[in-house]
């Protein structure tokens, strides 16, 4: 069992990472970049720039000691291009992600390709094959219908109530 860092400040997406790797990895979840020192034994960082950025969390600083890790690390992120050079292999996944490419991503960084490869009764379609190019980010891609089976939580309809029902009299007629 591998143990993976989630650095998540959003509580809710944290609890989502926690549930597409269980049973397989244990997590241990943070909300800011920690040090290479701070990693202590994990086996892949998985990283949600995109996340830290919309927050203010990914400066200068953090960039600087991502650099100095020598753990494995996931970056995920609106751009692909967005990764930090460091010496520890880094695959990078566009957001928003399937767990399928989750899955492919962590299997190309613990260095198990058996790890992310899918059932073959799934009808989602394979997982993202890893990249083979030594020294290159790995990109993976949601597949074309994770599209379609996404669902977006941010609308909020109100209903204002009948104006009759405002100016109704208690139903016990006083």
């Amino acid at each position: 069992m591998s143990r993976v860092v989630i650095v998540q400040p959003h509580k809710m997406l944290q609890h989502a990472f926690a549930i597409a790797l269980f049973p397989e990895h244990r997590v241990q979840v943070v909300e800011t970049i920690p040090e290479d020192a701070a990693l202590g034994g994990a086996d892949v960082v998985i990283v949600d720039a995109a996340s830290l950025r919309a927050l203010g969390a990914l400066g200068a600083r953090e960039l600087l000691m991502i650099q100095s890790w020598k753990t494995p690390a996931i970056w995920i992120d609106e751009r692909t291009d967005s990764a930090p050079q460091t010496s520890a292999k880094i695959a990078v996944l566009e957001r928003p992600t399937s767990k399928e490419s989750l899955s492919a991503a962590l299997a190309q960084c613990l260095g198990n390709p058996e790890l992310g490869r899918q059932p073959a009764h799934d009808a989602a379609g394979p997982a993202a094959a890893p990249d083979k190019r030594a020294g290159e980010p790995y990109s993976g891609e949601a597949a074309p219908t994770a599209a379609e089976n996404l669902v977006e939580l941010v609308d909020v309809i109100e209903e204002e109530p009948d104006d009759d029902t405002r100016t109704a009299a208690p139903p016990n007629g006083r």
